[in-house]
């Protein structure tokens, strides 16, 4: 049994050897090599199964196990694939009970020989010895265990019987093939590298443009070329070999071929350049490098060698050197300003001639320097900047030079890196754009005015192109249409719907300026604006290339045209009302006059009789009537501003509370009143009894326009009233003010009625139930103490009024005039504590003076009367020191009554003024501050007046 297997593993060997020729198909031709190894390993298994050793009938075992693996570890997949493939099928043929393990036995060895082949990474080779032993082994240990799919019990009567000596047998003769195979495989594989080497380098010699020789030492013959001399000289090898190479050296070149041969060098290595003859009888420089091999005594063995064409390099250098002549020569004398400079120091290693006349400094001088002390930026940046040249990063800068004398230019640098000698440099061009950016700068500036310019104009720009097209425009023309920049820019001019529009782009684009004036419809948003646009046209090299417009908002102007008729009227209104107011008061001192002799004469008669004379009560009656009259005077003094008052300072809320009860039960139940007062409301200085006399005044006209029921409501608040407010308020000045407004909802006001609202005596109540006098009088006060009023009304809307009054700063000056006359404290007796005084009247009226002396006379003063201030003046020294009182009227035609009571006072210096007007003693408290001890008495006044007066007088004497 065991000469069987022996046998078999025998055959097996010998066979292998078929398998080297095979693998040698590998490389060129791999399929082939998978197929013919397949079919090998599997005919191999049939050679093996066809001498097996037959332990019963159909069981059979031989060697296939050991082909079958080698198949897949040698052979790789598709060889082992083939192999099980005729092996199984063979074993099949075969038949007995030992089918299915026969089978199963191809398939294990198979795959335990692709298992280890991957577990190497397909390099069978690189198995170590022992990593074969344990394959073979761990095979047949699979194989045998196959045998267990024979019938039981027969598989294991096999293992039993064969096991061991099958296990040593096989695994043994596994080993060994598997070791020729990798021998073979190896040799194989040594043998093909270096047929490929060899053809490598035969390849490389043929397309190498240097060729190689080798050359006997002595006779300095060729003994071996390579071949691509024939494609370098055109010679053949044949030709060459056993010649000397100095035969096809140019003869002009010999020597120096033979004398390179004299000294080898120190390290053995010899090289020319020279001049070769070719097949052609042409001529090629050839770079001929020879290396000295030498033996062991030191004596030269043997000599390799190769040769190059240089030709094309000799003429590159030949060329070179003509184009360095030729650049150095550009470079020179270029009128360019040029400079080479070391990257890694600064160092100027040349300059031309433009660079000694734009620097200034010599050449030599150039050379000495470094770009650092020409160039304004710092070291750090100037190292950076040459960075960026060197590695062509960057090639175009702007800098500012330095020169010799000290003056900065701009220059716009060119640099590029270049190699001399192996170093690398910067070459750098240098132009002079001083003008350029001092003329780019004044361009920058010119556009930024224009730009600057056409943004903020206070008027509305666009331009348009030579199509009408808008193509730029500034924020206030599109605030004037009303749009956004998006829906303006690009739209067409030619084609709105507003044809003299239109038509006045038409003319501008012909050269003509025109002009468009309306009310626009913008097409862009939801707006009608009334405009006004010039059109001018633009022109370029003789030709129109579109238009320039500028639009005005035409609102404000007819806001302004309207609010200028507005206050040109309110101005008319004012002047009417103070014209009124000038003549109001005159009348009312001419009135005053009368009244006081009508007053002044009722008194004298009232004297004369008793009273219980008949015509007592009628004097009375006339006395009380001149009263009324003088009330009506002095409401016509407060409208033109004439009246005596009494201003301190005062909070508004405080006189308005104080008052509330009364306003209340003067417009009665019918009529609210409500108060809406501000707590920070501003401090006045008025005069309370008349800041109450407006609040009457007010309270009895919202009275009367409520027809029924209705509301009065009164609001304090502060304001600051500014420029724009003053401008359209003749008479208002600007600053803080405290507003008092007065509402009502009766029946209101048309404008007919608002424009005459101030007039004394105009009224819209019925005849007999009101004088007109009281909003002229309310006008009188609130102008009394540099205040504003103004009324807006609508018919049926009711009527807001409202009032300012500056705020409070400081306390006016309040002219304290001594024996001002009251009406309290008066005495009956008018002969008690009056001292007779010698008494000089002076009054332009007559009848006044004639009744103001008759009044001294009664009440036993001594008196001298005229008429005449100057003819007064013209005897005054006949009165020196013999005069205690003077009594003059203000206003007299000649001179007033205290310029007369001053001259007098330069001649009589002791004497005391009475001064009697019908205008109040607030019209003349400056020119009187000084005419001291003093009374005023407003005309019209009575005996008791006048008495109260000298009585005050006295008083001041004693004092």
């Amino acid at each position: 049994m065991l000469l069987t297997l022996v046998h078999n593993i025998t055959l097996l060997i010998a066979l292998s050897v078929i398998w080297g020729p095979i693998l040698t198909l590998r490389k060129n031709y791999p399929n082939t090599y998978r197929v013919f190894s397949g079919l090998l390993f599997g005919l191999s298994a049939i050679a093996a199964m066809s001498t097996p050793l037959v332990f019963e009938e159909g069981i059979i075992y031989d060697g296939r196990s050991v082909v079958i693996a080698l198949s897949g570890l040698y052979g790789g997949g598709v060889a082992s694939l083939i192999a099980s493939l005729i092996a199984g099928s063979y074993r099949i043929i075969l038949g007995g009970p030992g089918v299915y393990a026969g089978v199963a036995s191809v398939i294990v060895s198979a795959l335990s020989g692709l298992v280890v082949r991957r577990i190497f990474k397909n390099e069978p080779t690189t198995i170590p010895l022992y990593g074969i032993v344990l394959f073979a082994v761990i095979t047949h240990v699979l194989v045998l265990l196959c045998q267990l799919l024979l019938p039981w019990p027969r598989g294991i009567t096999v293992i039993a019987t064969i096991g061991i000596q099958y296990l040593i047998v096989l695994s043994s003769g596994l080993c060994a093939i598997a070791l020729i195979f990798k021998t073979i495989e190896n040799r194989t594989l040594a043998l093909q590298n270096l047929q490929a080497s060899a053809d490598l380098l035969h390849d490389v010699l043929s397309v190498n443009p240097s060729v190689v020789f080798s050359m006997d030492p002595s006779t300095k013959t060729i003994t071996w070329i390579s071949p691509n001399v024939e494609v370098v000289l055109g010679y053949k090898q044949d030709d060459i070999i056993n010649t000397p190479l100095n035969t096809y050296i140019h003869k002009d070149d010999v020597l120096f071929y033979d004398k390179m041969f004299e000294e080898p060098g120190d390290n053995n290595f010899i090289s020319v350049e020279c001049r070769i003859i070719t097949l052609y009888q042409t001529v090629v420089w050839g770079d001929i490098k020879i290396r000295v091999i030498r033996d062991e005594k030191g004596k030269i063995a043997a000599l390799f060698g190769s040769i190059s064409d240089i030709t094309q390099r000799k003429k590159v250098e030949h060329e070179l050197k003509e184009s360095e002549e030729r650049y150095r020569t550009i470079f020179k004398n270029s009128k360019a300003v040029m400079l080479i400079i070391d990257p890694d120091t600064g160092d100027i290693v040349d300059a031309n001639e433009a660079a000694v006349e734009f620097y200034g400094w010599s050449r030599k001088e150039l050379q000495s320097m470094q770009i650092q002390q020409i160039n304004t930026l710092t070291p750090e940046e100037i190292k950076a900047r040459m960075e960026e040249a060197r590695a062509c990063k960057r090639v175009y800068f702007e800098f500012k030079h330095r020169r010799k004398d000290g003056n900065i230019r701009d220059v716009d640098v060119y640099s590029s890196a270049i190699t001399i000698k192996g170093k690398q440099y910067l070459f750098s061009i240098i132009h002079d754009v001083t003008a350029k950016r001092q003329a780019e700068e004044a361009l920058k500036k010119s556009e930024e005015l224009f730009r600057l310019i056409f943004q903020n104009a206070p008027m509305g720009i666009y331009a348009f192109d030579e199509n009408g097209v808008i193509t730029a425009c500034n924020d206030n023309f599109v605030k004037i249409i009303g749009s956004f920049r998006e829906a303006l820019i690009g739209l067409n001019t030619l084609k709105l719907p507003d044809e003299r529009v239109v038509d006045a782009v038409n003319k501008c684009l012909q050269g003509i300026q025109s002009e468009y004036n309306g009310w626009y419809k913008s097409v862009t948003a939801d707006k009608i604006t009334p405009a006004r646009a010039l059109f001018s046209p633009l022109i370029v090299e003789n030709k129109i290339v579109g238009g320039l417009a500028i639009v005005e908002d035409m609102t404000y102007q007819l806001e302004a045209e309207a609010q200028k008729e507005k206050l040109e009227e309110q101005l008319r209104q004012a002047q009417k009302l103070e014209a009124i107011g000038r003549l109001v008061g005159g009348i009312a001192h001419d009135f005053n006059n009368i009244l006081s002799i009508i007053s002044g004469y009722a008194e004298l008669i009232k004297i004369k009789i008793e009273k219980d004379n008949p015509i007592y009560s009628d004097l009375e009656e006339i006395s009380n009537a001149t009263k009324r009259s003088a009330e009506i005077v002095r409401q016509l003094l407060t409208f033109s501003r004439q009246q005596k008052v009494n201003p301190i300072r005062v909070n508004p809320n405080y006189i308005i509370m104080s008052n509330e009860k009364m306003l209340a039960a003067m417009v009665g139940e019918n009529v609210k009143v409500q108060l809406e007062l501000a707590d920070d409301v501003y401090d006045i200085w008025i005069d309370t009894t008349t800041f109450v006399q407006i609040l009457t005044n007010l309270a009895s006209n919202s009275r009367d326009a409520i027809k029924d029921v209705g509301n009065i409501k009164i609001i304090t608040k502060n304001r600051y009233l500014d420029e724009e407010f003053c401008t359209m308020h003749p008479g208002c000045k600007p600053g803080d003010y405290a507003m008092i407004q007065f509402i009502d909802d009766g029946s209101g006001m048309d404008k007919e009625t608002l424009e005459r609202l101030f007039e004394p005596f105009f009224t819209t109540k019925e005849v007999g139930k009101g004088t007109g006098l009281g909003l002229s009088t309310v006008y009188g006060i609130v102008k009394q103490f540099n205040g504003f009023i103004n009324v807006y009304s609508e018919p049926g809307k009711g009527t807001v009024v409202n009032i300012f009054f500056p705020k409070y700063v400081e306390q006016l000056p309040e002219v304290q005039l001594s024996g001002h006359v009251r009406d309290n404290g008066r005495t009956e007796d008018r002969g008690i504590g009056i001292s007779k005084n010698k008494i000089l009247v002076v009054e332009d009226d007559l009848i006044i003076l004639d009744m103001i002396k008759k009044m001294l006379l009664l009440l036993d003063q001594e008196v001298d009367a005229f008429s005449d201030p100057l003819e007064m003046l013209q005897v005054a020294e006949n009165y020196k020191n013999n005069i205690d009182i003077l009594i003059t009227d203000i206003v007299m035609p000649q001179m007033n009554g205290i310029e007369l009571f001053n001259r007098l006072k330069l001649i009589i210096p002791d004497m005391k003024v009475i001064f009697i007007s019908g205008y109040s003693d607030d019209s003349y408290r400056e020119l009187m501050n000084d005419s001291k001890p003093s009374v005023f008495l407003q005309k019209p006044f009575t005996i008791d007046d006048l008495r109260d007066a000298l009585l005050k007088l006295d008083q001041s004497s004693e004092q």
